[in-house]
């Protein structure tokens, strides 16, 4: 995915050049928003940023702006052995239609221009705190903060990450409740707000 989001910026790597960077042992089934964010910085001429708390109105701004959005969610899948279950997974958006209210994506499990409704992306987002990472150009970064407004500064991402799932915790139920306390307590710990992070969990 991360290749994807780079191919954007005519950057002439591969998958196998991310890979063993990213995912040094065998056996590393994870790969955190701030190690791709280091690997755009250390690895390429691009420059990278990561926040939290977005919102699906700041998406379309960004892409209407001339820039991809790479997102963290979470994905219900059949298992090689025909079971559901849940993973966390990364996506590109490229496009939107508000005609369907449909976001266009590029994911390397589903397929390229890969539809997905708002309501949809925004409850996968959900469980990730509504991150995401955007790749750009040094010289595109005053019109990327721009675009960004208060999304520019770190900490007020993890502010504006708070209140939505403040607002969430109270107003869903399940596991869409859960993972709105479990956003709410991560970004109190962004804060060093450790004592409320802790009572939220």
């Amino acid at each position: 995915t991360l290749s994807i989001a780079l191919s954007y910026w005519d950057w002439q790597g591969t998958r196998t050049d991310i890979g063993p960077v990213v995912k040094p042992y065998e056996k590393d089934k994870n790969v955190m928003p701030y190690e791709l964010a280091d690997y755009v910085i250390g690895y390429t001429q691009l420059n990278a940023i990561v926040r939290y708390g977005g919102t699906l109105e700041l998406i379309k701004k960004l892409v209407a702006n001339g820039f991809t959005v790479m997102l963290e969610k979470g994905i219900v899948i059949r298992d090689y052995n025909g079971r559901m279950g849940w993973m966390g997974h990364y996506t590109v958006v490229s496009g939107y239609k508000d005609a369907s209210q449909e976001f266009i994506t590029q994911d390397t499990y589903f397929s390229e221009d890969y539809m997905v409704s708002y309501a949809e992306l925004q409850q996968q987002w959900r469980s990730f705190n509504y991150t995401f990472l955007v790749i750009y150009p040094p010289e595109k970064e005053t019109q990327l903060f721009k675009v960004l407004g208060e999304y520019s500064d770190q900490q007020q991402s993890a502010q504006i990450a708070a209140r939505i799932a403040a607002e969430e915790a109270v107003n869903l139920s399940g596991v869409q409740q859960t993972f709105a306390y479990f956003n709410r307590g991560s970004s109190l710990v962004s804060l060093q707000d450790y004592a409320g992070a802790a009572n939220t969990y």
